[in-house]
């Protein structure tokens, strides 16, 4: 496909992703930044948006991209903290900073929008945005693994919402779903926060063979769901080594349900995702007195993400299974779409992608 002077990459409706020339660029306001985007990852979202099947509130035509690294190439007036060339990353939420939300948690602020689902993301070759949204790097991390820090924050700010109820490091834990959503808690548990005991389960053989290849030196546990509470029984309810913490990462109702059956009393469990279908095994949450928290978005932990990508990128890097030029973007979502044989594909937007072509 010929070069498009700045493109933009559009999910037009469900099954249909392309390249579109992008909207006249305006030069940056006073407090904006122009940045050329280097790499766009893909996000089970964005799949979910492809294939007409996203549980969140979601619109169309859209941009995609809120995973995404990128270079500064012109700053406003007002921007004295970046300059040309700067690395960054972005927020994946779009917030106010001045609703009563805002100030306990932008991920919830009241007039969200969400970059690549309801609001145009960074699939663009070049574009314009809001400082405050904007992560600059200062570990000088490649624009690859730089891309990869919206799911780390997301897991970070998971874990911190277990933080404020009791849990310990010798607390069994267990990760459902070994997607690249899993596999950022798992490493996050185990290197940020020294957990002990944490098991990542994934229910298909091939993506627990894939993730065993690619993190075996990372010390990532995958195993087979192992257990379940075969007999409604109180004593069977509340006996055994039970996880005192569970993190449902696989957006699926048997995912969920899992989750619920197999924590302890008095456990924590934490959603993420949006399973689309009712879950049966409500019982389990008052029976067992479960603490069942939900967990959205990565808005205020990048700065220590990116910390985090910088010390310990050689257990990163196996995340990224393929990069496909934007000119093959169709191909990136089909790839992707193979749970079995990728983690994380990412889309080269820069110029020497059309040397790919």
């Amino acid at each position: 496909m010929a070069n498009v002077d700045n493109f933009q990459l559009l999910i037009r409706r469900p099954g249909a992703v392309e390249i579109a020339p992008a909207p006249i660029l305006r030069a940056p306001g006073p407090k904006d930044v122009r940045v050329r985007v280097a790499r766009v990852t893909l996000c089970g979202s964005d799949y979910a948006l492809f294939n007409g099947r996203y549980g969140g509130p979601g619109t169309y035509p859209i941009r995609f991209g809120h995973e995404w690294s990128g270079i500064v190439e012109e700053v406003g007036e007002e921007v004295d903290d970046l300059s040309p060339g700067d690395r960054v990353t972005g927020d994946c939420s779009k917030w106010c900073g001045t609703c009563p939300s805002c100030a306990n948690d932008r991920n919830l602020c009241r007039h969200i929008g969400k970059f690549g689902i309801t609001e145009d993301g960074y699939a663009q070759q070049s574009l314009v945005a809001p400082r405050k949204y904007l992560y600059p790097d200062h570990h000088n991390l490649p624009l690859d693994l730089l891309a990869l820090a919206e799911p780390f924050a997301v897991a970070m700010h998971a874990i911190r919402r277990v933080g404020t109820h009791g849990s310990d490091a010798h607390d069994r834990t267990v990760v459902i779903g070994a997607g690249a959503l899993g596999v950022a808690l798992c490493l996050l548990l185990q290197k940020c926060f020294g957990r002990r005991n944490v098991t990542l389960w994934e229910t298909s053989p091939a993506r627990r063979r894939l993730i065993r290849h690619r993190f075996r030196c990372a010390g990532v546990d995958v195993a087979a769901p192992s257990e379940s509470v075969d007999r409604y029984t109180y004593n069977a309810l509340y006996g055994g080594d039970s996880p005192r913490v569970v993190f449902d990462a696989s957006g699926s109702r048997s995912g969920f349900e899992i989750a619920l059956r197999i924590a302890g009393p008095r456990a924590t469990v934490v959603l993420l995702g949006f399973p689309v279908e009712p879950v049966a095994e409500m019982r389990h949450i008052s029976v067992k007195s479960l603490t069942v928290l939900g967990s959205i978005g990565g808005t205020g932990e990048f700065p220590q993400i990116l910390e985090f990508l910088s010390i310990h990128r050689d257990f990163i890097e196996p995340m990224i299974t393929a990069c496909y030029p934007y000119h093959d973007v169709e191909n990136a979502f089909s790839a992707g779409s193979n749970k079995d044989r990728h983690i994380k594909v990412q889309i080269d937007l820069s110029k020497e992608a059309d040397s790919h072509g």
